[in-house]
C-alpha cells in the first residue's frame, strides 16, 4: 500500500499557527486530522478508479476498452453550431425587493441629501490567515461559502454570490427552520437565470440574518425567495444583504 500512495508535499503556512490538537499521519504534521485530509482522499479515489479496493466498492470496474473510449470522448471537444451559446446569470427582478413599496423605499434612500453629515459605522477589515487554510487543498479557486445564523439557526453551506440579485433559500432548509408553506408570501416576480425559462417560486419570507461573533456580530433582515430545486447550497446571499453588513 505504501508503494501505491505517494508522499505528499509539505504543508504550507506558518507551523506556529497550526492547530496542535490535530495531527495528520499522512502529512506527518499538525494542521488537520487524518480523516479530513483532502490530498489522501484524492489519492484513494484515484486508486479506486484504477481498480484497487474492488471488494470495498459496489460498482464494478469497467473494462479497458470502455475506459479508453470514454477518455477519447472526453478529449474530443463537443460539436457546436455557428450560434454562440449563452450562459445566463441568476437574478430575480429588481434588487430593491419584490413589492412596489420596497422599491420605493430603495429609491428614497438613493436621494442625495446636501450638507448632512451622517455618523459613520465602524468598519473592520475582512482578512484570511493561515488558520483559515485548514482543510483547503492549495492552490484553490473555491467559492466563498459561509455559515451564518438564519432565523437564529446555524445554517451551513451558504454561498455568497455578488452577482445575484435574489436571496435564495432552498425549500428543505426553509422547512428545517420550522416554517410552514402557509407562512410564505406570494412572490410576484419569477426567478430567471437558472435556465432560459423562468423558475416558479414557492414564495418569499423575511428572516433575520446574523454574521460575526462577539463584538463584531451584526444582524440584518433579509428577504428570501424559496425554491424547490436541487442545489449544493442551503442558501445564496445576494448583493443587497451583503452590502447591508
Amino acid at each position: 500500500m505504501e508503494k501505491l500512495i505517494k508522499r505528499p508535499d509539505k504543508l504550507r503556512g506558518d507551523p506556529k499557527k497550526r492547530n496542535k490538537d490535530k495531527y495528520c499521519r499522512f502529512h506527518r504534521d499538525h494542521c488537520h486530522n487524518t480523516s479530513n485530509c483532502w490530498e489522501l482522499k484524492c489519492q484513494i479515489e484515484d486508486l479506486i478508479q484504477d481498480g484497487y479496493f474492488k471488494k470495498f466498492v459496489g460498482k464494478p470496474r469497467s473494462n479497458s476498452v470502455e475506459k479508453k473510449e470514454e477518455r477519447k470522448r472526453s478529449r474530443t471537444p463537443p460539436r457546436r453550431d455557428d450560434r454562440p451559446m449563452v450562459i445566463n446569470t441568476i437574478f430575480g427582478g429588481p434588487s430593491g425587493g419584490q413589492s412596489g413599496n420596497k422599491r420605493k423605499d430603495l429609491a428614497r434612500e438613493a436621494k442625495r441629501e446636501v450638507c448632512i453629515i451622517r455618523e459613520q459605522k465602524p468598519t473592520c477589515s475582512i482578512t484570511f490567515s493561515d488558520a483559515d487554510l485548514e482543510g483547503v487543498h492549495l492552490p484553490h479557486n473555491d467559492a466563498l461559502v459561509i455559515t451564518p445564523l438564519i432565523d437564529h439557526v446555524l445554517v451551513r453551506r451558504v454561498l455568497v454570490d455578488g452577482g445575484a440579485s435574489a436571496n435564495i433559500l432552498s425549500l428543505p432548509t426553509y422547512l428545517a427552520l420550522g416554517w410552514t408553506m402557509s407562512q410564505l408570501k406570494k412572490s410576484p416576480t419569477p426567478l430567471v437565470g437558472f435556465s432560459r425559462e423562468s423558475v416558479s417560486l414557492e414564495g418569499c419570507i423575511d428572516l433575520p440574518v446574523t454574521i460575526g461573533q462577539d463584538d463584531t456580530q451584526v444582524t440584518q433582515m433579509g428577504e428570501f425567495v424559496v425554491i424547490d430545486g436541487r442545489s449544493a447550497y442551503n442558501a445564496i446571499f445576494r448583493r443587497p444583504i451583503i452590502h447591508s453588513f
